[in-house]
């Protein structure tokens, strides 16, 4: 029996060595596991440019309306000093309208007419001296028809009140303690005080004696060392008030911190938080109100320096000193010294509204200081400056020209005057 053969099977093919390396790199693939997609992250990139233009957008947008904001409320100042300019003139009897002056323009016609009402001013606020009063007194053109030298009158006493608080007079209550006080050479200029709550506060009675000694320091100062004619039978009344905005309330004043009212010889001082500015400004506006009542109508930057210089002053017994203004002395190092000499010599004989422009009021205060400064340095500098009170004093409301009297009081005239004065940084203060 036979049997059948199996078919036979086909031969393998055989490949080529490239084609086997091929062969095998597929199967290879084959046999890796599948790896999942990776997804796209969102980078937000578009998002945060929109969202930055949209910030931009809104920090723009608040930018003007704060703006908007700043330029409403700088209007309504205006507007209210404005206001406060006009109650005063109603105050003191109106005065008549002057002829507008380019602020400018010192050859102007009206220029040199409108000087006279250089009075108490003081812009507010300033640092670190202060905040004073934002009034301007009408000129005294009676004082020339006052007595050239104080009266003798009764002695002075000094006496305790019902509150504790020391007062002083020619005729004490009857029932109180008098003591006499003994006047001496250096210190002559005594007249009756009254020192009172405006609001019917309880005063301290540090805050009454300071300031009493204060003012009548100043008195004797402005008599012995500038031959002031402060009269021993002048009254001045001093009131403190609790809130700054009853200081000017009378004069439709908003708010200031010491105001000085002719018609009824009173200082109204507003009591600070800080004693010292308190003080500070009692003595600035003491000096604005005994020029008022003896001098009359002093250049401004006469009257400014004064009040700023005798700011610093320090009573210690019979005595005292008055120190350097470090806001000044700092606010002038900053220029260069011609620009000192030429900006003073301007400032010698500007009106009010020129020694206040906006931009150059802080510059006049320290010019003004630093001219007062120089010449109460030594007793040739007081003489000129008391005979220059004198001058003013019989003019009256004439126009004075500050620069022509420094022109006939010094040899080298008004510019090696303004030039040696504001020129030097004063670094010592004077003694009294």
């Amino acid at each position: 029996m036979s049997q059948t053969p199996p078919p036979k099977q086909p031969p393998k093919p055989v490949l080529s060595p490239k084609a086997q390396a091929a062969l095998a790199k597929v199967q290879r693939k084959r046999r890796q596991p599948r790896q999942p997609a990776q997804r796209q992250v969102d980078t937000g990139r578009p998002r945060i440019r929109w969202g930055v233009l949209f910030a931009i957008a809104i920090i723009g947008g608040s930018g003007v309306w704060y703006l908007r904001i700043k330029a409403d409320e700088n209007l309504a100042r205006v507007k209210a000093q404005n206001e406060a300019i006009a109650a005063m003139e109603r105050a003191y009897g109106g005065v008549e309208p002057a002829a507008e002056v380019d602020p400018g323009d010192v050859d102007a016609p009206g220029a040199q007419a409108a000087s006279p009402s250089a009075g108490t001013t003081r812009r507010i606020p300033r640092p670190p001296p202060g905040w004073r009063s934002e009034s301007v007194l009408e000129p005294n053109c009676r004082i020339s028809s006052a007595a050239t030298e104080p009266k003798q009158a009764a002695p002075m006493y000094k006496w305790r009140d019902a509150d504790g608080a020391l007062q002083f007079g020619r005729q004490p209550p009857q029932g109180v303690s008098a003591q006499r006080v003994v006047v001496s050479s250096s210190n002559s200029a005594q007249f009756k005080l009254v020192v009172g709550a405006g609001d019917g506060s309880p005063l301290p009675p540090q805050l009454r004696d300071q300031s009493t000694a204060d003012i009548y320091r100043i008195a004797a100062i402005l008599r012995q060392e500038l031959g002031v004619p402060v009269a021993d039978d002048f009254t001045l009344n001093l009131s403190f008030v609790s809130r700054a905005e009853d200081v000017g309330k009378d004069l439709g004043l908003s708010a200031a911190a010491g105001v000085y009212l002719p018609l009824q010889q009173r200082m109204v001082i507003w009591r600070q938080p800080d004693s010292a500015q308190t003080f500070a400004t009692v003595r600035h506006e003491s000096v604005h109100a005994l020029l008022h009542e003896f001098i009359g109508a002093p250049p401004i930057w006469l009257n400014e320096g004064l009040a700023e210089y005798l700011e610093n002053l320090k009573v210690s017994g019979s005595g005292g000193t008055v120190g350097v203004s470090a806001h000044h002395r700092r606010l002038l190092a900053t220029l260069l010294r011609v620009a000192r000499v030429e900006a003073a010599l301007e400032m010698l004989d500007a009106n009010a509204v020129e020694f206040r422009r906006a931009g150059r009021s802080e510059l006049n205060y320290a010019l003004a200081w630093s001219i007062i400064h120089h010449l109460m340095r030594n007793e040739s500098g007081q003489r000129v400056l008391g005979q220059m009170f004198a001058e003013v004093r019989a003019a009256g409301c004439s126009p004075f020209s500050s620069k022509a009297y420094f022109d006939r009081a010094f040899s080298g005239g008004a510019r090696d005057l303004i030039t040696r004065a504001v020129a030097s940084t004063a670094d010592r203060g004077h003694y009294y």
